[in-house]
């Protein structure tokens, strides 16, 4: 990359400089590689110095933007360096290292920026479904994966993280406990020459199966392979070991050893087939090692290409042995992970998933007492649901089913919880009360977490719904407090699972926020400490280094609300209010801006309002007031907000000068304008109209007043 960056830079007029800067760079990032205290900071801001000289003698550089892009990502401000990289491609479609640079700067942006999270049910792929981050960074490292020379390492990495995300691999026990599937029970499983090691495999077997332990199980494996080197079973056996060692290895975040592993299973696989090429078994083997090796692999090239021989072998294993529901079920398998891979690349799965729910119902038809085929129908089912709502019915059956066939599994009652949660979700779109499957998917997640919960990313599901129910259950004047009190529980213990996520103070915070802003209007009493609790979640959040835009942001929401509740109850709002104003100015580059003006214009306003009812600078204050909403309108010129917001201010404004000021009537009809735009776009907004009315009557036109008043 060096090299590159080095060519790149030749036409550029501070070329001694930066090499010098780049020496400094190279030197520093050896140094952190050794493990050693780097001046990293220090060359990347050497770096940018220089690169914004260049661009100053020369504006259209794109080798002084893309090291300027470069050295942003390494000092870890993936947004700014996804903007330079954007100027580089724009400007070279075809430039594969500046994609390859982009793509590895959206992949960090889209960490920092996601909320969710991993599941080890394989019908969530689509937790960032839409997400704008992974959606570039797939485009970039797709052309990345086309380049003739080799891509860079780094590339299919990302690439095999972001596939980590969208197909969750499956819990380890319950893949430790299908790589025993075959394991033999009796002496007839092992020809004679390994008799005297089989009662010692099968004890440490049923050893690995009660400690989740599949190395200690290899262990054992690859004695009677000293014995029987040539016996296909035993390499068969080997080959499930390593692939449950990988599977673990994956879920652990440990992806280089996952690969190898993976690599040695398929080895391992290959050669039982070698050794006995009829045997149906070692296909379904290999072709499950294939699968998951694609899970995890850098290349999408190459995991379209592991998939595909996934499905040759797993075809092969169906047409070796027709009776065999092994087969066709893990034939499902792999055409549901493929489905799950073709789902986040917002490709149709209809077709795929069909052909995988067919092969499930074959290993059931072949053996009814299959547990897994129900479980992972149930699994396709729910992901083929977001097309085709019926699924969920479906997904359903057999979720029960398997609750009633395995209920110390607790697997089931997290993907029944799903499909209850989209089912809530499907009767809210409707307009219908969606109680019911809330409180059933409340209970499934109960079982699942059990009386101390350590499973983070189910926790944060579980509160999701509690939350959603409290205030759904306000809104239809329920008491929604039981709820709300238990997602807040469930907060407390998410922080305390992991003290220094600076996401989980996030969460708290805008669950603190949400549930304060669903109730402050509704209680005698509003409970103003969920209030000061999100403040110091934010500051906390901040520190532990999230975006500081998105903390103030935060801090801006949970101000505006308080102060809104000191004016309601006659105290002075203006410190929180002044504060939030100030936060909201700070947060203009957060993800989502807008809601940040939006705070901004309602801060002002509040403010505003206070000062009028009181009679202290209003003109001042209402001026205040429309700027803050102009400069909403100044970035988003469509949201009715702003333009309702302005326009009202401006009302408030205009009245609260003197009549014969000839300002009066230019501020009437502004916000008449204002107003308009804002009733073309939402004609139910009944405030625009109304203060539309008040601003006919200011400019004398009564009979327009009269018709918006009515």
């Amino acid at each position: 990359r060096v090299e590159e960056v080095e060519q790149r830079m030749q036409s550029v007029a501070a070329t001694a400089l930066y090499k010098e800067a780049e020496g400094s760079l190279q030197a520093s990032l050896a140094r952190r590689r050794s493990g050693l205290a780097d001046d990293l900071e220090r060359a990347v801001s050497r770096v940018l110095e220089l690169a914004e000289a260049a661009l100053a003698e020369n504006p259209r550089s794109t080798a002084a933007r893309f090291v300027k892009g470069w050295a942003l990502r390494l000092a870890g401000r993936a947004r700014d360096a996804v903007v330079e990289f954007d100027m580089v491609v724009a400007a070279s479609p075809d430039d594969l290292l500046a994609r390859y640079q982009r793509g590895l700067t959206l992949f960090e942006a889209f960490e920092e920026a996601r909320s969710g999270t991993l599941s080890p049910c394989a019908e969530d792929p689509s937790a960032h479904d839409g997400d704008p981050f992974r959606r570039r960074a797939i485009e970039d490292f797709t052309k990345v994966s086309e380049w003739k020379a080799p891509p860079p390492g780094a590339a299919r990495i990302a690439l095999g993280y972001l596939a980590l995300f969208r197909d969750d691999p499956f819990e380890a026990r319950r893949r430790f406990e299908e790589a025993l599937h075959d394991a033999p029970e009796s002496d007839d499983g092992l020809p004679g020459l390994c008799a005297l090691n089989h009662r010692w495999l099968v004890e440490h077997a049923e050893e690995a199966i009660e400690a989740d332990s599949p190395g200690r199980r290899l262990e054992s494996i690859d004695r009677a392979l000293s014995i029987a080197p040539r016996f296909d079973l035993l390499h068969a056996y080997r080959a499930s070991a390593l692939l449950s060692i990988a599977i673990s290895l994956t879920q652990e975040g440990r992806y280089e050893e996952s690969i190898r592993e993976f690599g040695e299973a398929e080895r391992e696989a290959a050669r039982a087939i070698e050794l006995w090429p009829p045997r149906s078994v070692e296909r379904s083997d290999r072709a499950e090692t294939l699968s998951g090796r694609a899970d995890v692999e850098e290349s999408l090239e190459l995991d379209a290409e592991f998939r595909r021989r996934a499905l040759e072998d797993a075809d092969e294993a169906v047409r070796l042995d027709t009776r065999s529901p092994r087969a066709a079920l893990v034939r499902g398998l792999v055409r549901a992970q493929w489905a799950v891979q073709l789902h986040a690349m917002d490709r149709d799965t209809s077709a795929i998933l069909e052909r995988a729910i067919e092969d499930y119902t074959e290993a059931l038809r072949l053996d009814p007492r299959n547990t897994l085929a129900v479980l992972w129908r149930g699994e396709a089912f729910l992901l083929d649901a977001e097309a085709t709502p019926r699924q969920l019915g479906r997904a359903l059956a057999d979720f029960d089913a398997y609750a009633d066939l395995v209920p110390d599994d607790p697997t089931v009652y997290r993907c029944r919880a799903k499909v209850r949660w989209l089912a809530a979700d499907g009767k809210v779109d409707a307009g219908e009360d969606p109680a019911e499957e809330l409180g059933a998917a409340i209970e499934d997640y109960d079982r699942f977490l059990g009386p101390e919960p350590d499973d983070e990313v189910v926790l944060s599901e579980r509160i999701a719904v509690l939350l959603l129910r409290g205030l759904h259950s306000v809104g239809a004047d329920r008491d929604g407090g039981p709820d709300f009190r238990r997602s807040l529980a469930d907060l407390d213990r998410l922080v305390e699972l992991d003290p220094d996520s600076a996401d989980h103070r996030l969460l708290r915070a805008q669950s603190s926020l949400s549930i304060a802003t669903a109730t402050i209007g509704r209680v005698p009493v509003p409970d103003t400490g969920l209030l000061d609790r999100a403040l110091v979640d934010a500051d906390d959040y901040e520190s532990r280094g999230g975006a500081a835009a998105e903390a103030e942001l935060l801090r801006c929401r949970v101000l505006v609300l308080r102060g809104g509740w000191r004016a309601v109850h006659d105290q002075d709002p203006t410190t929180d209010l002044e504060a939030a104003i100030s936060a909201a100015e700070a947060a203009g580059e957060a993800d989502d801006a807008i809601e940040a003006f939006a705070a901004l214009g309602e801060a002002a306003y509040a403010l505003a309002e206070w000062r009028s009812d009181r009679g202290v600078d209003e003109v001042p204050a209402w001026r205040r007031a429309t700027d803050a909403y102009s400069k909403g309108l100044d970035r988003f010129p469509e949201e009715v907000r702003f333009l309702a917001g302005r326009g009202t201010s401006q009302v408030r404004l205009a009245a609260a000068l003197p009549e014969d000021v000839e300002e009066r009537s230019l501020l009437a009809k502004r916000a008449v304008s204002d107003l308009d735009g804002a009733i073309l776009r939402d004609p139910e907004h009944w405030n625009a109209v109304l203060h539309r009315g008040i601003a006919y009557g200011l400019l004398g036109n009564q009979a327009r007043a009269v018709a918006d008043f009515e």
